[in-house]
């Protein structure tokens, strides 16, 4: 499997403005740290997919989502297989993800299929 490993103040393994993707496959996001989303931090109007036997699990983040931070809107998809356990958070909520719709945005969370958050 690919493995994503990092530290960082905003997102241990993956910071950016996010658009259209995913991260399918056998992809592991495993004890990274950050002050906000332990494992990805990401922003903006997005249609991410997320499946296919991918793992992030023991991730930490100071603030608030200990896995995943996702601000603006659009669609999340998680599909076949995909576990978020054991993520935490020092202070502030949002132990596996923090999940923000903007005023004017809207978000669409979409699980299907063997998926532990």
């Amino acid at each position: 499997p690919l493995h994503l490993v990092g530290q960082d103040w905003l997102g241990g393994a993956m910071t950016g403005e996010m658009s259209t993707g995913s991260i399918t496959g056998g992809v592991r996001c495993l004890r990274n740290w950050a002050q906000v989303g332990g494992c990805i931090f990401g922003w903006g109007w997005y249609q991410l997919e997320i499946g296919n036997d991918v793992k992030m699990n023991e991730n930490h983040a100071a603030v608030t989502g200990g896995a995943m931070v996702l601000l603006g809107g659009g669609t999340l998809k998680l599909f076949d297989n995909v576990e978020m356990s054991y993520n935490d958070v020092e202070v502030g909520s949002g132990g596996s993800s923090y999940l923000h719709g903007e005023v004017g945005a809207w978000l669409d969370v979409q699980l299907s299929g063997g998926v532990k958050v």
